[in-house]
């Protein structure tokens, strides 16, 4: 994790010349004694990956992503990026 992602207040930043852009990438598999369950963790795990970005938590990389018991259930990357404005 960056410098920046302990302080979130990058993601506020500005430049009129410029397009801030963010690609993301996941792959998660789960298994569970139900369905039920396997989906929960999938989407439990989804929140929490959206929850870290959101809060400037998650920079740039790949982050493990797992599930209430701990069991690594797969990877997010992200890519944050800044493009010319046309």
């Amino acid at each position: 994790m960056s410098a920046k992602a302990t302080d979130s207040s990058w993601l506020d930043e500005f430049d009129p010349e410029l397009l801030a852009g963010l690609t993301c990438h996941i792959e998660l598999e789960a298994t569970g004694e139900t369905p039920r369950r396997a989906v929960s963790d999938i989407a439990a795990a989804l929140r929490e990956a959206a929850t870290g970005i959101e809060s400037g938590l998650l920079d740039t990389g790949f982050h493990d992503l797992k599930s209430s018991t701990g069991e690594k259930l797969g990877q997010v990357y992200l890519d944050f990026y800044a493009e010319s404005v046309p």
